[in-house]
């Protein structure tokens, strides 16, 4: 297989898994279309290898979140999924076709046999071609996690941001200057990982007597809501409001608030974090992996020492610092384009195609 010329078929790429409410890969594949590969919607994460020897037949096979494919609630489980995964991978490459893996997460949110998890993803990442990391800081934890032998193949591209979802948005200018208030917001999967507790928490402890925090999003567990909905009771500051957001809906919540509260634990990157910036929205998250890379000055990062309750009185206490923070937050918005993103992408894409027989 060679890289496609006029007159020859497009390349083709299937991403998996392939999540509809996720927005980081539909931009990437539309981008890869425009650059001339066929991309394919690879399933939620169920079994693949059939469709891939018989219909699929594609030269890049671009692996994102492997926990589908490795992680069962039991160990004895966990080892018999991964030993298999590790198989079809290994079978995909005996086709001739090359595998690509960018890593978004070091394990699961869920934490479930995260030890076995690595075990087997830093096999499979042996078998890999290209691996993709958002920012520096998550290349250096994945060298030291995995092995420095994986640096040949391990390049750092930049998480895109939203800008080409929401064409028609145009760039809000707040009053949050001129007010004795901020509006506080988080928007996105009401889990645990997210740590959503946590912030509704610290901002009753924190937040300004006429300061607001709105939490949209939709939760899975309902144990959980119920624990949330406890929590923001008691505060009339707090609005919680349950349930999946629309494409349309988003543009308006980020128009609606004045700071984005993105808090979270154990990951490497946030598409949250790039969603705000994206809207010129500044933001509150933590001090993780590429995290500080995307934020720049657009927000304040919070860690064992600075705490999340400690960025919410600072921010509570620096509004008339936010019209500046708006344009740093453009800023770096700007410095996440999607074209660069997919542009280097398919230069690896294009390296690994090159090399096949």
């Amino acid at each position: 297989m060679t890289v496609s010329t006029e007159n020859e078929p497009h390349p083709v790429v299937v991403h998996l898994p392939f999540y509809d409410d996720n927005p980081y890969q539909t931009m990437i594949m539309r981008s890869q279309t425009e650059q001339g590969w066929t991309t394919i919607q690879g399933g939620g994460g169920g079994n693949f290898l059939r469709t891939a020897i018989r219909r699929w037949k594609a030269d890049i096979y671009h692996f994102h979140w492997l926990h589908p494919y490795l992680v069962r609630q039991s160990r004895y489980g966990t080892i018999l999924r991964a030993f298999r995964f590790l198989v079809e991978v290994r079978i995909l490459r005996l086709t001739g076709a090359r595998i690509v893996h960018t890593i978004h997460n070091m394990t699961n949110h869920s934490k479930c046999n995260t030890a076995l998890e690595q075990r087997f993803a830093r096999q499979f990442m042996q078998q890999c071609d290209v691996l993709f990391v958002h920012g520096s800081a998550a290349k250096q934890l994945v060298l030291d996690t995995f092995g420095d032998h994986l640096e040949h193949k391990l390049h750092v591209i930049p998480h895109p941001n939203y800008s080409c979802q929401y064409p028609n948005w145009s760039p809000k200018r707040t009053d949050a200057a001129g007010s004795n208030h901020l509006r506080f917001g988080f928007l996105g999967r009401l889990a645990r990982y997210k740590c959503v507790e946590q912030l509704i928490e610290q901002f009753k402890q924190a937040g300004g007597t006429k300061d607001s925090l709105v939490i949209r999003g939709r939760c899975d567990d309902p144990t959980y809501y119920r624990e949330l909905a406890q929590l923001a009771s008691d505060d009339n500051r707090v609005t919680l409001n349950e349930g999946y957001v629309d494409d349309e809906e988003i543009p308006a919540f980020f128009d609606g608030i004045d700071v984005c509260i993105c808090p979270s634990e154990g990951i490497l990157t946030s598409g949250s974090v790039l969603l705000a910036l994206t809207f010129h929205t500044p933001v509150i998250a933590p001090h993780e992996g590429c995290i500080p890379e995307h934020v720049g000055n657009a927000g304040w990062l919070y860690d064992t020492e600075c705490t999340l309750a400690d960025c919410i009185a600072t921010a509570s206490s620096s509004i008339s610092s936010i019209p500046t923070l708006i344009d740093f937050a453009e800023q770096a918005s700007r410095r996440a384009d999607l074209e660069l993103t997919s542009s280097l992408i398919i230069n690896s894409y294009n390296s690994c195609v090159s090399t096949l027989p």
